[in-house]
């Protein structure tokens, strides 16, 4: 916001169900961009991965990263959604190949959110891309992280897997609205 230093999120692309034809949810990311936003948030068209065409996943991941004009682009894989952990395996790599800055667990909107396995499968991912490509993708645990002892789980697992420099808001983040609700109540009581 201005030269504040706070940067502006915008969820786009169809949130949170990610089920619009790919022109809509592109020309959806442009305007956020054009009206301000420096991070955009798309959700992965989980029923494309389901039905196993890869490819099209993939590629509307990079039409998504196009429209955002450089700016940050964070993939949500709704993890809750995806049966096993090969399908949330497959949906990073398919998420990082289409160049998403960031890949996130949950929109927060469906009743499994962020969960340690989730999570788990999806930093190894990680480590193994920026081993290979010397590329560092983001990972942010969103949905259902609603206690400090949580969040500092997902920090220890990203630490373990990833490397201790990865905790850092650059590539490590926390879906804070249960939490931040947790935190004010423990500081008003």
């Amino acid at each position: 916001m201005g030269n504040s230093g706070i940067k502006v999120a915008s969820v786009a692309g169809a949130f949170p169900h990610g089920q619009l034809p790919i022109e809509l949810k592109v020309n959806e990311v442009k305007y956020a961009v054009d009206k301000g936003a420096d991070e955009v948030d798309m959700v992965l068209s989980r029923g494309v991965l389901l039905e196993g065409d890869y490819n099209r996943v993939r590629d509307e991941v990079a039409m998504m990263k196009e429209a955002c004009q450089g700016h940050t682009l964070k993939v949500i894989l709704e993890t809750g959604e995806l049966p096993s952990p090969t399908l949330i395996r497959m949906a990073s790599e398919l998420a990082i190949e289409g160049g998403a800055d960031f890949i996130k667990t949950s929109t927060g909107k469906i009743a499994t959110g962020a969960t340690l396995e989730a999570a788990e499968v999806m930093l190894h991912v990680i480590a193994d891309y920026v081993k290979i490509n010397k590329r560092t993708v983001g990972f942010k645990a969103a949905g259902g992280v609603s206690t400090p002892e949580q969040a500092a789980e997902y920090a220890k697992l990203a630490q373990k897997i990833v490397g201790e420099y990865y905790i850092d808001k650059q590539y490590f983040r926390i879906g804070t609205s249960r939490l931040t609700e947790t935190l004010f109540s423990l500081l008003t009581n």
